[in-house]
């Protein structure tokens, strides 16, 4: 079990805790990641952007790099001679 008593954690007031368990985060991390800390992390590899922005950016890229879908059926067919 954790125990977080810091000052204004939460909006909560100095005197009052929040009784966290380890399942309580376990649950909640993932959803905290996604909606949270991948929107506004700014990731100096990215080139200072958030990782949303990036994956946003890069799968914008790739639609416009992609060719016309090639016609499966004329691929690699060789006629034979009679």
């Amino acid at each position: 079990m954790v125990i977080l008593a810091s000052p204004n954690t939460l909006g909560h007031s100095p005197k009052e805790r929040l009784v966290v368990t380890f399942d309580d985060i376990a649950e909640q991390l993932p959803r905290f990641i996604d909606d949270v800390y991948n929107q506004r992390r700014l990731h100096s590899a990215l080139g200072y952007i958030s990782p949303a922005q990036f994956e946003e950016q890069h799968t914008r890229l790739m639609v416009q790099h992609q060719g016309p879908t090639p016609d499966p059926s004329a691929q690699g067919v060789i006629m034979q001679a009679e």
